[in-house]
């Protein structure tokens, strides 16, 4: 993530990467496990506190990126219903899984190689997390922004 990018190119760089180094074998579940693992990267790494516009642990331009990536063929997007995060059925939920496509693992892999290694050693770390458990992680490592506000699955 190269800080000489605007905040869009720097948070696709981001997604891209998070979606290389945290699949597994059914993909990458899911958007909070994107926003959780920003949101602590970005109190962790000063070089990254500028891609987190966030509210709460909810990052205000995520979203927006991962659906536009999605539109441009970069990103496969999946809707499975009835949804499970990590192993907890959600009933009545759906979940989003992403896969990188060709062109988008192309861009990933350039997206990881830029990063500065400290922060990628870190973000494998987050990733490899559950995402119960990185949301609590964070919350507890960064309880000034657990006041009134959730993160939501999907």
């Amino acid at each position: 993530m190269h800080m000489r990018q605007g905040f869009f190119e720097d948070v696709r760089n981001f997604v891209l990467a998070a979606v290389k180094l945290g699949s597994r074998r059914d993909g990458f579940c899911c958007r909070a496990r994107m926003h959780a693992a920003l949101f602590v990267l970005s109190r962790e790494f000063k070089e990254v506190s500028n891609l987190c516009r966030c509210v709460g642990m909810l990052n205000l331009g995520l979203d927006a990126i991962v659906e536009t990536l999605v539109e441009r063929g970069l990103l496969e997007e999946r809707l499975e219903f009835p949804g499970a995060v990590d192993g907890v059925r959600l009933p009545g939920y759906a979940v989003y899984t992403y896969r990188l496509t060709k062109d988008g693992h192309l861009l990933a892999e350039d997206a990881v190689e830029e990063m500065d290694p400290r922060i990628r050693r870190r973000m494998k770390e987050l990733l490899k997390m559950d995402v119960w458990s990185l949301i609590g992680y964070a919350y507890v490592k960064y309880p000034e922004h657990s006041i009134h506000k959730t993160l939501v699955i999907y």
